[in-house]
């Protein structure tokens, strides 16, 4: 498990946005809504990849049911169930592979996720955890600090090359470091790691921009600016 952010060293000072070193800088409280768009951002392509595979799979087993009844047809209402089964799972996973939403289930997984990220930022254990967050985007790295009192208590730096793509939210940019399997929906209702792997991903520390609080330029312009970092666009 990481070490909380607070007990990091930056290994150099801050960077300094008046000098012209920082070219897009967010400070903002970040709370549990926050978090849950953060998580949804980080999972979204694997979301859509599960989902795909699901769709597959379920139109398959569609078929096979539709030709299993009419070859014998015999209906039943337990047939009929089974099919409507079918067909709502045929559909979620379409869905699944459009939207590549995020289940923050169960409950009880998702609060120790987010318990886990708010304790590494310094934020007291409640039921309405929160703290401050600052994310720079340098010309060579990106950094986050988290404040207490409007100070600086502890920074991660990275360079763009740790990072592996970008995601968009209502509120946010988010510059997602790697990717964590979590298992899917129904691998997570009988796995016993899920909690722990839910605990890893948190631990990769994405960065994160409020797009209310931003300073540089436009969400749009921040947005071209890491893409061309990461070496998306030429």
């Amino acid at each position: 498990m990481s070490s909380p952010i607070l007990d990091s060293t930056p290994a150099k000072a801050a960077c300094d946005f008046s000098a012209g070193d920082v070219r897009f800088e967010s400070t903002f409280e970040m709370d549990e809504p926050l978090l849950r768009e953060v998580i949804s951002a980080r999972d979204r392509s694997l979301n859509k990849r599960d989902g795909l595979i699901f769709a597959a799979v379920f139109l398959i087993v569609l078929a096979a049911y539709i030709w299993g009844t009419v070859s014998v047809w015999d209906i039943t209402p337990w047939g009929i169930f089974l099919g409507l089964i079918i067909i709502f799972l045929l559909g979620y996973s379409v869905l699944l592979a459009i939207k590549g939403f995020t289940v923050f289930w169960p409950a009880r997984s998702w609060r120790k996720t987010w318990s886990h990220w708010f304790s590494r930022h310094g934020a007291p254990v409640s039921d309405n955890p929160r703290c401050t967050i600052r994310t720079s985007a340098c010309t060579t790295e990106v950094r986050t600090s988290v404040l207490v009192d409007g100070k600086v208590s502890g920074t991660i730096s990275k360079p763009y090359s740790a990072f592996s793509h970008l995601e968009e939210t209502e509120h946010l940019v988010v510059l997602v470091n790697g990717e964590v399997e979590v298992g899917n929906l129904l691998h997570n209702m009988v796995s016993s790691d899920y909690a722990q792997k839910l605990e890893q991903r948190a631990d990769l520390e994405d960065m994160i921009w409020d797009k209310n609080h931003l300073q540089g330029g436009t969400p749009a312009q921040l947005k071209d600016y890491l893409e061309r970092k990461l070496g998306h666009r030429a």
